[in-house]
């Protein structure tokens, strides 16, 4: 399981920026519908998206409030995982967490 936190307005109203939402690998193929975690293929971020459509091992993604599909399909390997659980705003927790100077 690997936790990330949501950046962006793409995924609004499901999900939205601050949540943290927890992904593993899918145990079935990925469906239209599903909400994955992948690793952008080009600029190397991670990105958390909506499956748009899943054929002959390739996937291809869209935010819930974009109204195209991505430009790129996704082979397996760029997929981190399947999300699991949603914490809702607990990212915010995680990034103010992330600024404080622990000794």
């Amino acid at each position: 399981m690997v936790p990330f936190v949501v950046r962006g307005k793409s995924m609004e109203p499901s999900l939205r920026e601050g949540d943290l939402v927890l992904a593993r690998r899918a145990r079935e193929p990925l469906a239209k519908g599903d909400v994955i975690v992948y690793r952008h293929p080009r600029h190397g971020f991670y990105v958390v998206h909506r499956v748009a459509d899943a054929a002959r091992g390739l996937v291809w993604t869209a935010g819930d409030c974009n109204a195209d599909v991505d430009g790129q399909a996704l082979s397996a390997g760029s997929i981190v995982g399947k999300v699991w659980l949603v914490l809702p705003w607990l990212g915010q927790l995680v990034r103010l967490l992330r600024r404080i100077p622990w000794p």
